[in-house]
């Protein structure tokens, strides 16, 4: 995989913007580029609703980045995540609440 920051970091590219980096370096003619993008459940490891909840995918035809298709997909929650989510006074929401807890507290 590349990295712009070692692309950038090796070739002292620093003067260059970000798309005449990619221009330069990164030639996607005759290539299809997918973008992948996922949303998810649970924010402790090891649990039973911790899940995949939604998967989508948009494609690009490399030369023109024309979009050429796309997919999304929502996925069925498992039961464990539905009383998550469903009942307060569950065992899985009493689990859930003190990791959702420290999430929101956090610092992005």
């Amino acid at each position: 995989m590349i990295k712009l920051k070692d692309i950038l970091a090796e070739a002292k590219l620093y003067s260059y913007s970000i798309k005449e980096v990619l221009d330069k370096f990164l030639q996607f003619d005759g290539k299809t580029m997918i973008l992948f993008d996922t949303e998810t459940v649970g924010l402790e490891p090891n649990t039973s609703y911790i899940q995949l909840t939604h998967i989508a995918a948009i494609a690009y035809e490399g030369s023109s980045l024309k979009e050429i298709g796309e997919f999304s997909k929502k996925v069925n929650i498992g039961s464990a995540l539905n009383n998550a989510l469903n009942d307060p006074n569950s065992t899985e929401a009493k689990h859930i609440a003190p990791a959702a807890k420290r999430f929101r507290q956090s610092k992005f």
